[in-house]
């Protein structure tokens, strides 16, 4: 599926959300353990994609704020690893892919103090 009508989706959901009175948070799709250092060949396909659907992720929501929408952009997992530091790899399960529990845990933990920050909630 080409990566705009992924972002369409999204789009189509952050309004239905909005519709019920939800506080809409689109959250950056998080990068790839392989992406914390340069890629390699094989990773750089990915990295373009992953690139470019956070880009028209925040550009759509920042067009949707335009309209009235009660929407905001979040990229929680670049600052949950940019305050993990160099250990920001045990964010990882061991596919690379998906979160361990340690990741679950600073992501959760960052959203709620971006939440905070942003005044989103208490």
């Amino acid at each position: 599926m080409p990566t705009s009508n992924n972002v369409a989706n999204l789009v189509k959901l952050h309004t239905c959300a909005a519709d019920f009175g939800a506080k809409v948070i689109s959250v950056a799709v998080p990068r790839h353990r392989e992406l914390l250092s340069e890629p390699d060949r094989s990773m750089l396909d990915f990295k373009r994609r992953w690139e470019e659907v956070n880009q028209q992720l925040e550009a759509a929501v920042k067009a949707e704020q335009e309209q009235g929408v009660d929407v905001v952009f979040v990229d929680v997992h670049s600052r949950a690893l940019a305050r993990a530091g160099p250990d920001a790899s045990v964010l990882f399960s061991s596919d690379g892919l998906h979160f361990s529990a340690s990741g679950s845990r600073a992501f959760a933990d960052t959203l709620c103090d971006m939440g905070r920050s942003l005044a989103l909630w208490q």
